[in-house]
């Protein structure tokens, strides 16, 4: 491009990847059209980018706020926060969530913890805020109302078995991934009620999240179950959120939307599920969302431990 042309990045080039950044490009002709490109490499070394056509205003600029794309494609200081973050069966660390979590410094004190979940790590979130004492606000995503996959010990004694899947309910399709919303059995059959989470007995305050395009389970089937056991008991101690059109995996907003991914129990490609526009905004209201929830749920001690590194 010309070096007439201006790219601008607001309110600043340098900031966390949760923050929204407005770009604006400037000195263009009128009705030119140029092609954005974006790249970003996660902390295991994968590249995503992502492309999009825009024209020029007939003053010669263009604002992705403000102008539609003509196509794309897609390739604190202070006090440390008592937040747990269990993450998905995917494998490895991923320290993003956390960290920006941390960074954001809820006021958290020293009376009990909070804990944030995804997909499998949601039936042990609700577990936690189940057996254990001081567990005062949990965050459920797209999980599952029954112990999963592996029988729930503690102390080497059993406390709940396993729900397990179907692989002949996995319904193939042209992509070449599964769709296994209907894989797991179905936790209210009588053969797997042992396998419920006896969510009633929790304490502390539960934010359910359900994505009602999930493809890799019925995650709002399983949000009913719940609510549906936790009146019975009359319990109030829970809000939910649902998200038409998002997809099984809501992270912090503006990454990558990923449609499919390899099943590490499956062996093979799900889908995830979502539109790409409604999922984006579904991570963006969350974030803010979930952040919110813990400032107001998590109790703050009068005095803080100091950090010890």
């Amino acid at each position: 491009m010309s070096s007439q042309v201006r790219l601008s990045l607001l309110p600043r080039a340098r900031c966390m990847f949760d923050e929204p950044v407005q770009v604006k490009v400037a000195g263009l002709r009128s009705g030119q059209m140029v092609t954005l490109r974006a790249r970003s490499t996660d902390e295991k070394g994968v590249l995503f980018s992502s492309s999009a056509t825009f024209r020029a205003d007939g003053s010669g600029q263009i604002d992705l706020e403000r102008d539609p794309s003509l196509g794309g494609t897609y390739t604190g200081e202070g006090p440390f926060p008592a937040v747990l973050d269990l993450y998905t069966s995917g494998g490895g660390l991923s320290e993003k969530r956390p960290s920006l979590l941390a960074s954001r410094g809820p006021q958290v004190g020293s009376k009990g913890v909070g804990v944030i979940s995804l997909s499998k790590s949601g039936d042990l979130a609700l577990s936690m805020a189940s057996y254990l004492q001081g567990v005062e606000a949990v965050v459920w995503i797209n999980g599952c109302s029954a112990n999963t996959l592996l029988p729930l010990y503690y102390q080497k004694s059993q406390i709940l078995p396993a729900l397990m899947i179907d692989l002949s309910k996995l319904i193939p399709t042209e992509s070449e991934a599964f769709n296994g919303k209907k894989v797991m059995n179905d936790p209210l059959a009588e053969e797997n009620e042992a396998t419920l989470i006896p969510v009633e007995r929790a304490e502390g305050r539960l934010l359910f999240v359900a994505s009602e395009d999930d493809l890799n389970w019925d995650s709002t089937a399983y949000v009913d179950m719940m609510v549906e056991r936790l009146q019975r008991h009359r319990k109030d101690n829970f809000e939910i959120v649902c998200y038409p059109g998002a997809g099984h995996i809501l992270e912090p907003p503006y990454g990558p939307y990923c449609p499919s991914s390899l099943h590490a129990v499956v062996g093979s490609p799900v889908l995830l599920g979502g539109e790409a526009w409604s999922h984006a905004a579904a991570e963006v209201h969350l974030w803010e969302k979930i952040q919110e929830f813990f400032r107001t749920h998590l109790s703050c001690d009068a005095t803080q431990t100091k950090a010890k590194l």
